[in-house]
């Protein structure tokens, strides 16, 4: 039994067909890799976008129906079901007076670039790079379908060494010939290679707008200009306080100027009260020095006062109790002495009383 590769070689080297046959192979292959392997990837990771994309065309700003009707579409693809999961976690909640803006702090791109969706499913370097691997295969096979027909000529040439020229000239003639439709197998890397990249760059642009849509229609419900919307909430804030510190500080000027009013009213009242003291103080240093003199004037007054009423009343008086004694003598006598002892210590009495009452 002969040889695998001498069977081979022996094929490849007397059957015409070979090349072409190689060439069909070679479309072929690219064929059912492009539909079977990226094709199919490609479209259902479009279709799962393409649902997506259609469950964010809601009204502008409502971010909790897109959000429902988002995390239902993304789930038939895992890719996207992940990419959506990661777009949720990026949307913050901002307060917004009695309501609450939903913002996010740029687009998220880098979430859903079509080369990172793909990459879940395929391998999107070796599908970018199938172009240039068909064309190495066209040369390859070329190469070698004319390796095996120059080994061929030099060995028939070898054997042939003295026959005629002629001999020679149709040798080289029937290689010559032959070695054309070895190039079959370069044109058909060529053409797949185009034909592949073609259809790839046309199936990643497509992918590319979907994608696009989902981000704009995004960016309708969910502004991606957080950060500039913080920024702007913050100088809203500084300004606040800003004119509240300058009313504050307005108001603590006001406070300040009332307070000086006050000190210098303060001041004003002090120095009216210091007055007002002083004049007090000699006000009651007049009163003393009068309630001294009105002493001094009750008790020379009173002595006065009780010279005269004694000086002036004493003689009258004694002249009334002479006469007051002849007429109680001469009643005594009318009465007897049974009243005489009686009368006369009235009379006594009498007599004491007038005498404090002139004291």
């Amino acid at each position: 039994m002969e040889p695998l590769f001498p069977s081979i070689q022996q094929f490849l080297t007397h059957n015409p067909w070979a090349a072409y046959w190689t060439a069909l192979a070679i479309l072929v292959v690219a064929a059912l890799f492009y539909f079977f392997w990226f094709r199919r990837h490609a479209s259902d990771l479009q279709t799962a976008l393409a649902n997506v994309a259609w469950s964010l065309d809601t009204p502008a700003g409502d971010w909790t129906l897109a959000r429902e009707r988002a995390s239902t579409a993304s789930s038939m693809h895992p890719a996207v079901k992940l990419a959506w999961a990661e777009t949720e976690t990026r949307v913050v909640s901002l307060p917004e007076g009695q309501r609450t803006q939903y913002v996010m702090f740029g687009a998220p791109r880098d979430i859903w670039s079509v080369d990172r969706l793909l990459s879940g499913s395929l391998n999107v370097q070796l599908a970018e790079a199938v172009p240039n691997l068909l064309v190495g295969f066209g040369l390859l096979f070329t190469f070698l379908f004319l390796t095996l027909a120059l080994m061929q000529a030099t060995s028939a040439l070898v054997a042939q060494g003295g026959q005629a020229q002629a001999d020679l000239l149709s040798a080289t003639r029937g290689l010559l010939s032959a070695a054309g439709a070895k190039f079959s197998t370069s044109l058909a890397g060529l053409a797949a290679s185009i034909t592949w990249a073609i259809a790839l760059r046309r199936r990643l642009a497509k992918l590319g707008e979907i994608s696009e849509t989902i981000l704009r229609r995004l960016a309708s419900n969910v502004p991606t200009s957080g950060g500039e919307l913080v920024l702007l909430a913050q100088l809203h804030s500084s300004s606040q306080l800003q004119q509240s510190a300058r009313q504050q500080i307005e108001t603590t000027q006001s406070v300040v100027d009332i307070t000086k009013l006050q000190v210098e009213v303060n001041e004003h009242a002090v120095a009216k009260a210091s007055d007002l003291v002083d004049l007090a103080a000699e006000l009651l240093s007049e009163a003393r020095e009068q309630t001294g003199t009105f002493k001094r004037f009750e008790t020379d007054l009173a002595s006065t006062l009780a010279g005269a009423i004694t000086s002036a009343f004493s003689p009258q008086m004694e002249a009334m109790t002479t006469r007051l004694i002849k007429a109680i003598d001469g009643l005594s006598d009318r009465l007897g002495t049974m009243n005489q002892e009686a009368l006369q210590r009235m009379l006594v009495e009498f007599h004491g009383m007038l005498k404090q009452a002139t004291d």
